[in-house]
């Protein structure tokens, strides 16, 4: 219970009683954050709001001190590094000069719309034509705009605005003719893993890529930069359950060939002339030992005595050459195999 203080001698007071049970109303740094309908908002939001002129912003009153608004300023704030690319605009924008032509080659029907920074000159702006020739959306923005909608990336002056990304269905890459080999990443997490590991299939002629839903990463905007315009034009399937994933790709005839540091046989000793999937792991941890009981061979890559570390994407592209490379070498002298 609170103590009430003392009147001093020779002065008369007049203690004001307060109900019981009633305590002084504070306002606390949240509330004070929130929107006109009481539902608590991120410094993104009001933001928004502010600039559309429905928020004229925060009013200042006595009770406001400088250490309570450094308080609510700092409350929510990201760093710079995560206000980079929020995970909206990494999911539904592209970016880059590489990616919008590769895209414009061949995947128009996933473009939604295209954003050119004003004064575009060059190779963007005759891609900028191209689009709009096929009957695509292509608006013209100042750089700033390009910068608060893409953030702290290098997007080359142009922004798609991408649809869901079209993935085939396993059975039609599976199936389909031509195909020799595929690169299953099995939980790949890192976007520039994946994106390193699609333009390393398509310079060497991998025919399509697969990828798991399951703590696994997608075809973000990310992704689609570091390839390099390769996620636009290479067929990608997702499987949710890698073990029934395999036992479909040995039905259809292909072989599974486990890229792992426990392998017993060195990669360029190993045949990969027929139709072979080669299965990536996770970063830091390889393949599952149960995927691992289901490859048809582990093969690993040999590298200098007292170092045994290499990069998924470093691993997967120098096992996608040697694949290349026999593949080539037995089309130019059939006779040698």
């Amino acid at each position: 219970m609170a103590r009430s203080r003392r009147p001093s001698q020779g002065r008369k007071t007049t203690k004001r009683s307060r109900p019981s049970g009633q305590a002084t109303k504070k306002t606390s740094p949240s509330q004070r954050s929130s929107s006109p309908l009481g539902v608590k908002e991120s410094p993104f939001e009001r933001g928004a709001r502010r600039s559309q002129g429905s928020d004229p912003g925060p009013t200042r009153s006595r009770t406001n001190n400088s250490s309570s608004g450094r308080a609510r300023h700092a409350q929510g704030r990201r760093s710079p590094r995560e206000e980079q690319v929020s995970e909206t605009v990494a999911n539904d924008w592209a970016y880059g000069l590489h990616t919008l032509e590769e895209m414009l080659r061949s995947q128009v029907q996933a473009i939604d719309e295209i954003i050119v920074m004003e004064g575009a000159k060059g190779k963007l702006a005759r891609m900028a034509q191209e689009a709009q020739e096929q009957g695509l959306l292509v608006k013209f923005r100042p750089r700033t705009f390009l910068q608060r909608l893409l953030g702290d990336v290098n997007f080359q002056g142009v922004g798609i605005k991408v649809r869901d990304f079209p993935y085939v269905e396993l059975d039609d890459l599976l199936v389909a003719p031509g195909q020799r080999a595929i690169v299953f990443a099995v939980g790949l997490q890192d976007p520039g893993n994946l994106g390193a590991l699609l333009r390393s299939s398509k310079a060497f002629g991998i025919s399509g890529m697969i990828i798991t839903q399951r703590e696994g990463c997608g075809v973000t905007a990310t992704v689609r930069k570091v390839s390099a315009g390769a996620a636009s034009s290479m067929p990608i399937a997702r499987v949710r359950n890698v073990t029934q994933a395999m036992r479909q790709m040995k039905e259809a005839g292909w072989w599974l060939i486990g890229l792992a540091g426990e392998g017993t046989t060195e990669i360029d000793q190993f045949d990969l002339t027929m139709p072979v999937i080669f299965l990536l792991g996770t970063e830091g941890k390889g393949l599952p030992p149960s995927v691992q009981k289901q490859c048809d061979a582990l093969l690993r890559i040999p590298m200098v005595p007292g170092w045994d570390s290499l990069n998924v994407a470093a691993s997967g592209a120098i096992a996608i050459y040697e694949w290349h490379r026999q593949t080539r070498k037995k089309q130019e002298n059939p006779s040698s195999g």
